[in-house]
């Protein structure tokens, strides 16, 4: 009896030593969860970037509109380089047509470190750290269908060139980006020629910026690209922004309408020849099938009524 007593002794502490390693083991994987990021406050989280990620900081601030409905999508909005955009999501003006529109904002800052990599590039880290925090954010406003949502973007000079790349890195969730002045664009794969892309210049930004920013709409254009160019009269690359919103979010309206179904997050696709089209020297406007010119040289206009404020916007000089 006392050997039979002993070995079942022996058997219990092998077993509690057995547990114990489990659940070492089991405890880092709670840790990594947690050093994904961090909650500044209800609204703001910031997600920890990891080894080899292109960013040194990003945080997004998410602002959602008192309504009982069922929000539409996410619009992400950054600034230029380096720059804390967070407080766009408070922008009276963002925050109007957010209402108007039934969406969600998310102001965003972004940060490169001295290390090398550049935000910009959305597939090296920085877009994965949004659809991140998305996430946080939707679970902790008790609504996590917004995770799922699909984004229209709106970025300046950095932040520009930051929505130009996630329209090719998520191109499956973005329903319409926009480009403020944001001249150092890399190509993208074709993947996002059907999605609406808007692109501002600044007629007194630097040449070697609108010469790119041109080239690259045109480029996109020659692929049958929903894509179109806007030269801001009298700007330069921080002149004013409030022309500019307006009109992309003029876009955004329209492809709203056109590109989500109700109860659903799949995004419609958008046929080029049911566009306008307009021409880049001239701004003469004309219906897809009657235009005459070079299409690759022209701007492709989500309708007539869009085409004539794209055309008003490059004519008035004030």
């Amino acid at each position: 009896m006392t050997g039979a007593r002993s070995s079942w002794i022996l058997l219990f502490v092998f077993s509690v030593l057995i547990f114990s390693c489990d659940k070492d083991r089991i405890e880092p994987e709670s840790e990594e969860e947690v050093l994904l990021g961090e909650f500044i406050d209800e609204s703001t989280y910031r997600v920890f970037p990891q080894p080899s990620q292109n960013f040194e900081v990003a945080e997004f601030r998410i602002w959602l509109p008192e309504t009982e409905g069922r929000l539409k999508a996410i619009v992400v909005l950054l600034q230029g380089h380096n720059s804390n955009g967070m407080g766009l999501s408070k922008s009276p003006r963002w925050q109007d047509f957010a209402s108007k529109e039934n969406l969600a904002l998310i102001g965003v800052h972004f940060k490169s470190g001295s290390y090398g990599g550049y935000y910009a590039h959305s597939e090296e880290g920085s877009g994965l750290a949004l659809l991140t925090a998305l996430e946080k954010l939707s679970e902790k406003a008790g609504k996590e269908y917004l995770k799922d949502l699909p984004f229209l973007l709106r970025g300046f000079s950095a932040g520009g060139l930051f929505s130009h790349s996630f329209s090719a890195f998520r191109h499956e969730r973005v329903l319409a980006f926009g480009n403020i002045r944001g001249g150092g664009l890399d190509l993208t794969p074709d993947v996002n020629k059907g999605i609406p892309g808007i692109m501002f210049y600044g007629e007194n930004d630097f040449q070697h910026r609108n010469d790119r920013i041109i080239e690259v709409v045109e480029m996109k254009r020659s692929i049958g690209g929903n894509w179109c160019l806007v030269k801001e009269p009298v700007v330069d690359h921080f002149g004013r922004l409030d022309r500019t919103d307006s009109l992309l979010q003029k876009l955004f309206t329209k492809v709203l309408v056109k590109r989500l179904t109700e109860g659903s997050n799949e995004l419609q696709p958008l046929d080029e020849t049911e566009g306008w089209l307009g021409n880049h020297s001239s701004f003469e406007i004309e219906a897809y099938e009657n235009y005459s010119g070079n299409e690759s040289k022209a701007s492709w206009l989500i309708d007539e009524e869009f085409a004539r404020e794209w055309q008003r916007f490059q004519l008035e000089r004030n």
